[in-house]
C-alpha cells in the first residue's frame, strides 16, 4: 500500500534515477558531440551550400549567385536541427521534487540541447557552425558571426588550441568578386581548405573564448522547457537575413517544435528585462533555436545595426 509520507522519498529516487540515465547516456555518446553527429544524418553547412550551389553542368558555384540567395539558405538550415529526444521527461522529475531545477542544466542535458552549453573545456568538433568573435582593425566594426569550425590545432594537447573558421559570406563575396570580373579565382571554391591557404574569409588562430558553439539539437518546449532560454534572458541571436550575431532579450520561449523565440534586439540601444527599450519602442523578431546562443562574458558586442551585413537588393 502507498504511503503519504514516502512521497518525498520516492520522488527523490526518480529524479536521481533520470539524472542517473542522463550520466549513462553522456558516456554513451562520449560528450565529444563526435556520437551526437553520427545520431543524424544531417549535413554541415558547407555540404548544404556545395550541394544547394554547385552544378559542374551549369557552372555555378559559390558567389555564382546573389548574397540573397545564400543568407536564405541560412535560414532554411535551422530547419535541419533535430530534435532531442529524452529517455525519460526530466521535467516531471523536477515538478515532483524541486531540488532537481536548483541542478545545473549539464547534469539533466547533454551539451548543446538547446541552451544547454558545451563546457569551455571540451574541444569544438569540425564542421560544426558557432558565433565567432571577427576582430576587424576598425574595433568598432569587429562583429560575432556565423562561421563553420575548419580546423584545429591544439599543439599543448590540453584541448585549447586554436580554431581556424569559414566565414561563409566572406567566402561567397571573394568569389562573387572574381566571377563578376569574369575571372578565375586563385583557389576553386571546394569548401576544403587549408589554414595555409591564407584566405581573407578564413578566420585563423581562433582561441575557444572567442567562439560559441551552435546548438546540436532543439529543445522540446512540451517535455524539455528548462533547456530553453526563458523570457528576460539575455542572449545573442542572428539578426534575419545576414550572417551577425547581436544581443537581445528574449520576450518568449518557443511554444511548439516549430517555433522560434521571441526576441527584441538590443542594436546598441538600452533595454529592460521585459524587453522594451527605453523609449518605449521594441520590435519583436522570431529566431530559430539554432541560432539563440548564451550571452558572451565580457563587453564584446556586435556594433549597431547600421553595420549588418545586408542581402542583395
Amino acid at each position: 500500500m502507498f504511503a503519504p509520507h514516502k512521497f518525498g522519498e520516492i520522488a527523490e529516487q526518480s529524479v536521481e534515477q533520470h539524472l542517473r540515465i542522463a550520466e549513462i547516456l553522456k558516456r554513451q555518446f562520449q560528450l565529444s558531440l563526435e556520437a551526437l553527429s553520427c545520431l543524424t544524418v544531417r549535413k554541415t553547412f558547407s555540404e548544404t551550400i556545395r550541394m544547394k550551389f554547385h552544378d559542374e553542368k551549369s557552372g555555378a558555384t559559390i558567389g555564382s549567385q546573389g548574397l540573397s540567395e545564400l543568407l536564405q539558405l541560412i535560414d532554411d538550415y535551422a530547419d535541419t536541427l533535430p530534435l532531442y529526444v529524452a529517455p525519460l521527461n526530466l521535467q516531471k522529475g523536477e515538478k515532483l521534487d524541486g531540488r532537481a531545477a536548483k541542478r545545473p542544466l549539464s547534469a539533466l542535458y547533454p551539451p548543446l540541447v538547446g541552451s544547454t552549453p558545451l563546457p569551455d573545456s571540451d574541444a569544438i568538433p569540425i564542421g560544426m557552425l558557432v558565433a565567432a568573435w571577427k576582430k576587424e582593425k576598425n574595433v568598432r566594426e569587429s562583429k560575432w558571426i556565423l562561421a563553420e569550425i575548419l580546423d584545429f590545432r591544439d599543439r599543448d594537447g590540453n584541448g585549447r588550441g586554436h580554431y581556424t573558421l569559414l566565414d561563409h559570406v566572406a567566402e561567397h563575396e571573394f568569389f562573387r568578386n572574381y566571377f563578376g570580373r569574369c575571372q578565375t579565382p586563385p583557389i576553386a571554391p571546394s569548401g576544403k581548405y587549408s589554414p595555409a591557404d591564407n584566405l581573407p574569409f578564413l578566420l585563423s588562430n581562433i582561441s575557444r573564448r572567442d567562439i560559441i558553439p551552435l546548438p546540436c539539437f532543439r529543445a522540446d518546449p512540451r517535455h524539455n522547457a528548462n533547456a530553453l532560454f526563458g523570457p528576460g534572458s539575455i542572449v545573442m541571436a542572428r539578426f534575419p537575413k545576414t550572417s551577425v550575431f547581436y544581443r537581445s532579450c528574449v520576450l518568449a520561449p518557443p511554444e511548439n517544435l516549430r517555433d522560434g523565440y521571441r526576441v527584441t534586439f538590443d542594436l546598441d540601444a538600452e533595454f529592460d528585462l521585459d524587453g522594451y527599450s527605453r523609449d518605449g519602442a521594441m520590435q519583436c523578431y522570431t529566431i530559430p533555436q539554432l541560432y539563440v546562443v548564451q550571452n558572451p562574458p565580457g563587453l564584446r558586442r556586435s556594433p549597431c545595426h547600421t553595420n549588418k551585413r545586408k542581402a542583395d537588393e
